[in-house]
């Protein structure tokens, strides 16, 4: 994977992110809050990062409670409702790994997230940039 699109795949999920803070202000405080109970490492493609409560994505550091490994397309089926969660799991397209209750917690920060991006006036420009992303990856593999 280039360096290219590792650098876009963060820029979206960190404007996903801002959006969030931004557009549905109680989501985002709440989901930073539980950011700070959790460390979340999220691996999307070749991408690492952490997500700190701060509502950024730093590089990974120390250990993570939660550690989430899936790919953009899995992200844009399931923006798209091609593909639910737990079809996801089944299909390990999306791996979750870590401790009950940090797993609890991580499963609520998400909740929180998805409740505040759907809510975003910005969300279907955040979904337009997801599926470019990856149409954009796609021609690169091929």
């Amino acid at each position: 994977m280039s360096s290219s699109y590792e650098a876009e795949t963060k820029a979206l999920l960190q404007r996903a992110l801002d959006v969030v803070r931004s557009e549905a202000p109680f989501h985002g405080e709440a989901l930073a809050a539980l950011l700070g109970e959790v460390v979340v490492r999220l691996h999307i493609d070749a991408l690492t990062v952490h997500a700190s409560p701060a509502l950024t994505l730093c590089p990974p550091h120390g250990s993570a409670d939660v550690t989430v490994r899936t790919d953009l397309r899995c992200l844009q089926d399931l923006v798209r409702g091609e593909l639910t969660l737990r079809a996801a799991l089944a299909d390990r397209r999306l791996d979750v790994f870590g401790a009950r209750p940090a797993l609890s917690h991580a499963a609520h920060a998400f909740r929180i997230f998805a409740s505040g991006l759907v809510r975003a006036p910005t969300a279907p420009d955040l979904s337009a940039a997801l599926d470019l992303l990856v149409r954009q990856r796609q021609g690169e593999m091929k």
